[in-house]
């Protein structure tokens, strides 16, 4: 499953980069000098999807491979399983951010528009599923709260009298 989907962006990727192409084959101006900050996170999103891919496919393949030997250490075992859940569970927003960042630069609505109210909510989504994702932010919506509290708006010091 994990290369059918690998081929489906790849191919996305390479129609979308023909379209570029075609874009820009009448101007001077690549699109890293018109579009430098979304081509460098391009890819950078780019590189992080094939090392996702990358570490799903050999702990798939090791996993595969490996699975009747003598047991592994708990700890370790546990934090590999988590790791790569969350892997599995994100691999398609590291696949989905090239593309959308293509569509960037063909057409900036269009880009746009996927971006608001495709990619976001698909990525909240996640967020919010991932259950240690929504207890950090629990935990850290509810400090900041206790931090709020402790704020003092008007403070008046206890030995002055206030007007009558």
């Amino acid at each position: 499953m994990s290369s059918e989907n690998s081929m489906i962006i790849v191919s996305v990727i390479g129609i979308l980069g023909g379209c570029i192409q075609v874009k820009f084959q009448s101007q001077t101006l690549s699109p890293f000098e018109t579009h430098f900050w979304i081509m460098s996170i391009f890819l950078i999103a780019l590189i992080a999807f094939g090392l996702v891919e990358y570490f799903l496919i050999a702990y798939d393949h090791h996993h595969h491979h490996h699975q009747h030997s003598s047991t592994p250490d708990d700890r370790n075992s546990a934090a590999v399983e988590i790791m790569i859940g969350f892997l599995r569970e994100t691999r398609h927003i590291f696949g989905a951010l090239p593309p959308i960042l293509l569509l960037h630069i063909l057409s900036s609505t269009l880009g746009w528009v996927i971006t608001i109210f495709v990619f976001t909510p698909c990525l909240l989504k996640k967020a919010y599923d991932h259950e240690s994702i929504k207890n950090m932010v629990k935990d850290v919506f509810f400090k900041v709260v206790d931090k709020m509290k402790n704020i003092p708006i008007c403070s008046v010091p206890d030995d002055v009298e206030s007007p009558v």
